[in-house]
């Protein structure tokens, strides 16, 4: 019996996904320069995307962890790169307590699947949430938006931040699905 055209085509499918599962890994990190002063964004209701922090597989997101300037909502994301703009993937609201280190395990329902080549950004509706810091040298770049309204779904135009080697303190956790 020879294998169908639709079978060879699942098959190739399944492969390709299999490739692509992650394994667990951590995106995106804590800056700590030694001596290097935090940076305070100036802006309210920004949303950034951080182009530096790709995801490299496939997976659902199953953490997120801040180091937090300001307390409030932050809403963690992940964006994908369509013909030149950026479409909102998926989000987690988070209510972050207090300032400093904060760890919100998402429950199987909230959580978000990703896929290679996403990118991590996150929205603070008031004051800009995550630490920053300005790191001295390399290559970073930050993009943002001031008012997104974007949902799930939505396309979004983004600007250069404008402030060189700016990373915003921000790690998510990624697990096969």
């Amino acid at each position: 019996m020879q294998p169908s055209l639709i079978n060879l085509l699942f098959w190739m499918l399944c492969i390709n996904y299999i490739d692509c599962q992650c394994t667990t890994i951590t995106i995106g990190k804590f800056p700590n320069y030694g001596g290097i002063t935090d940076y305070l964004d100036p802006g309210i209701n920004r949303t950034f995307l951080l182009s530096n922090y790709p995801i490299n597989c496939c997976g659902y997101i199953s953490q997120w962890e801040t180091d937090a300037r300001n307390t409030g909502d932050l809403y963690a994301q992940f964006w994908r790169s369509v013909e030149g703009n950026w479409v909102l993937v998926g989000e987690n609201r988070l209510t972050v307590p207090a300032t400093g280190s904060n760890t919100f395990p998402i429950t199987l329902s909230e959580r978000i699947a990703v896929e290679a080549n996403d990118v991590i950004g996150f929205k603070s509706p008031g004051s800009t949430i995550p630490n920053a810091k300005e790191k001295n040298g390399g290559s970073f770049t930050v993009m943002y938006k001031d008012g997104s309204t974007a949902s799930i779904g939505d396309t979004e135009a983004f600007s250069d931040y404008g402030v060189d080697n700016t990373e915003f303190a921000i790690i998510s956790t990624v697990g096969p699905g």
